[in-house]
C-alpha cells in the first residue's frame, strides 16, 4: 500500500525503518484505534541503530498514516465486482457517487511544497523550458544532467547527457547501422510491393486478354449467326420474290389473253358490222340505181307521149 518516495530512501536502514514504523502503526490503529510513531521508533532504535535517519523520513511516516486514515482500505473480492459497480454508481445526498468522491480524494492527496522546494524551476534561465510556470518539479525530484555544452544548457529537463567520445561514436555508428538497416528493409519492402503490383498487373492484363478473346469469339459467333439468318432470309425472300413474279406473270398473261380475246371479239364484231354496213350500202346503191333507171324510163315514156308528168 505504501510507496516509499526517493527522499525517504538513503540506505537500507532508513528505508527499512520507514516501512516498519508505518506497518506497525497501521496494525496498532486497527487493534486499538491509536497511533504511536514516536514510541515504535524508540523501540526499533533499541534493536538497530540508524532506522529513520532523517527528518524527511520521519515526516513521511506521518503523511502516510494520514493518507491511510483518509483513504482506508479500497480492496474488495473479485466476486463482488458487479455489486460494487452498482453501489458506486448510486448518488448520495451531496449529488456525488462513489467514483467522484474517490477521485476527488485522490486529487487532494498532493504533496505540499514550499516556494523554496521549486526554486530551480523558477529561475530565469529555466522558465522558458516549462509549458506552465505554475507546474514545476521540486528540486529534490529533478534530475541534474551534465553536458559538454556548459552549465547554462544543463539544468532542468535536458534530454541529452554528455558521454565519452568513444561511446558517442559507438552510439552514432549503431544508429547509422539501424537507419541503414531500416532503409534497406524499406527498400526491400518497396521492391516486394512493386513485384506484387507487377504480378497483379500482369495477372489482370492476362485476364483482360482472355476476357477480350472470349468476348470477341462470342461476338463473332453472334455475328455469324446473324449472317446465317440474314442469308436464310435473303434466300427465302428470293424464293418468295420468284414465286410472286411467277404468279404475277401468270396473272398478267391471263389478263393479256382476256384483253386480247376481247379485242379480237370487238374486231370481229366491228368487221361484221362493217360488212353489214357495206352490204346495206350496196343494197341501197342498187335500189337507187333501180329507182333511177325506173325514173329514167318513165321520163322517156312521157316524152314520147307528150304529156307532162310531175316527178314525185
Amino acid at each position: 500500500m505504501v510507496n516509499v518516495s526517493s527522499k525517504s530512501v538513503h540506505d537500507g536502514a532508513g528505508r527499512s525503518g520507514v516501512f516498519l514504523a508505518i506497518d506497525a502503526n497501521i496494525e496498532l490503529a486497527e487493534e486499538d484505534g491509536v497511533f504511536d510513531v514516536y514510541g515504535y521508533l524508540k523501540k526499533m532504535r533499541q534493536s538497530r541503530r540508524g532506522l529513520i535517519e532523517t527528518i524527511d523520513q520521519y515526516k513521511f511516516v506521518y503523511d502516510t498514516l494520514e493518507e491511510f486514515v483518509t483513504c482506508g482500505y479500497s480492496s474488495f473480492p473479485v466476486s463482488e465486482l458487479s455489486q460494487r459497480l452498482k453501489e458506486k454508481a448510486v448518488k448520495g445526498p451531496d449529488k456525488l457517487n462513489d467514483y467522484q468522491r474517490e477521485f476527488n480524494q485522490i486529487c487532494r492527496q498532493v504533496p505540499k511544497f514550499t516556494i523554496g522546494d521549486c526554486a530551480g524551476g523558477h529561475r530565469a534561465d529555466n522558465r522558458h523550458k516549462n509549458r506552465d510556470v505554475m507546474i514545476v518539479p521540486p528540486d529534490n525530484f529533478r534530475p541534474y544532467l551534465t553536458s559538454f555544452q556548459g552549465t547554462s544548457a544543463t539544468d532542468l529537463h535536458q534530454r541529452r547527457v554528455c558521454r565519452p567520445e568513444h561511446k558517442n561514436k559507438k552510439k552514432e555508428e549503431h544508429k547509422t547501422k539501424k537507419k541503414e538497416e531500416h532503409k534497406n528493409k524499406k527498400k526491400e519492402g518497396h521492391r516486394k510491393k512493386k513485384k506484387k503490383k507487377k504480378k497483379k498487373k500482369e495477372h489482370m492484363i492476362k485476364e483482360e486478354r482472355v476476357f477480350k478473346k472470349e468476348h470477341k469469339n462470342q461476338e463473332e459467333h453472334v455475328y455469324k449467326k446473324k449472317e446465317h439468318k440474314n442469308q436464310e432470309e435473303h434466300v427465302y425472300k428470293k424464293k418468295e420474290h420468284k414465286i410472286q413474279e411467277h404468279v404475277y406473270k401468270k396473272k398478267e398473261h391471263k389478263i393479256q389473253e382476256h384483253v386480247y380475246k376481247k379485242k379480237e371479239h370487238k374486231n370481229q364484231e366491228g368487221h361484221e358490222y362493217k360488212k353489214k354496213e357495206h352490204t346495206n350500202k350496196e343494197e341501197k346503191h342498187k335500189i337507187k340505181r333501180v329507182n333511177e333507171g325506173e325514173q329514167a324510163g318513165m321520163s322517156l315514156e312521157l316524152s314520147s307521149t307528150g304529156t307532162p308528168h310531175r316527178l314525185s
